[in-house]
């Protein structure tokens, strides 16, 4: 049966642990709440009452982790709820959806247990970082990404989440503005999703996207990284540490 989810449990966190999709559900419902219109959450469990699902939907983007669902009663459930865009496992997507609206991507995850400066050449990273410049280095790097909200949606999310702990930006400055970035997009006691990786054509291999990864790991040591990317990034995230970790899927409608 899916309900609807009123507050956070502990449980939602051992449940997902592990899961970049299952830490982007936590984040939210841990930095919102389960209060606000605009931020719902549901859960699946089966007849014995073990929790098999957890969805959260901000505005109209949902993301889905399960585990053992009962996926014909979620897939009429996703009918009724309306969506722009959800995120959810390969495996479940299949079963959803129709195979030419998935757009499938590789799941990544850091490979060691941390990084230290000794290792690697970090640049000076600030705590306060332009999330307006960020921004515009994202979404002209990435052609203005279909996840991405209009601004004021965007850094109103961002910037709260930022401040509660649940997210963090790191950027290089060169030039007196910033060329590279990084976002910890989801960010729970064990697990971060890490996104919103971009460098300026002008400076690219110079290893600062690099640089923005590994400060997120430094400051996150101890805790399973993940992210997601497209089939010619993967060569890219091997070299920096990173290996294959399942695949996920987005689908836009």
């Amino acid at each position: 049966m899916i309900t609807i989810i009123t507050s956070f449990k502990e449980e939602y966190e051992v449940f997902c642990k592990g899961s970049p999709l299952g830490a982007r559900i936590v984040s939210q419902l841990d930095a919102y709440g389960a209060q606000h219109a605009f931020a719902l959450f549901w859960e699946q469990r089966d007849d014995e009452g073990t929790l098999t699902t957890v969805i959260s939907k901000f505005g109209g983007s949902v993301t889905v982790y399960e585990k053992n669902a009962d996926v014909e009663e979620l897939g009429e459930f996703l009918k009724v709820i309306e969506i722009n865009n959800i995120s959810l496992p390969y495996s479940l997507a299949k079963k959803l959806y129709d195979e030419c609206k998935i757009n499938c991507k590789t799941i990544m995850k850091y490979k060691y247990a941390g990084i230290t400066r000794s290792e690697h050449n970090f640049e000076d990273f600030s705590n306060e970082v332009d999330l307006k410049q960020v921004y515009d280095i994202i979404s002209v790097c990435h052609e203005n990404p279909k996840n991405m909200r209009n601004f004021e949606g965007w850094i109103t999310d961002l910037s709260h989440r930022i401040r509660h702990g649940y997210s963090d930006a790191v950027a290089v400055h060169k030039d007196g503005k910033i060329v590279s970035c990084a976002i910890a997009l989801a960010t729970t006691g064990t697990d971060i999703l890490i996104g919103g990786i971009a460098t300026l054509d002008k400076y690219r291999k110079r290893g600062f996207a690099k640089n923005c990864i590994y400060e997120i790991i430094r400051r996150n040591e101890g805790k399973n990284i993940f992210l997601f990317c497209e089939d010619d990034k993967i060569g890219f995230y091997k070299k920096i540490g990173f290996e294959k970790h399942g695949l996920t899927a987005e689908v836009y409608f």
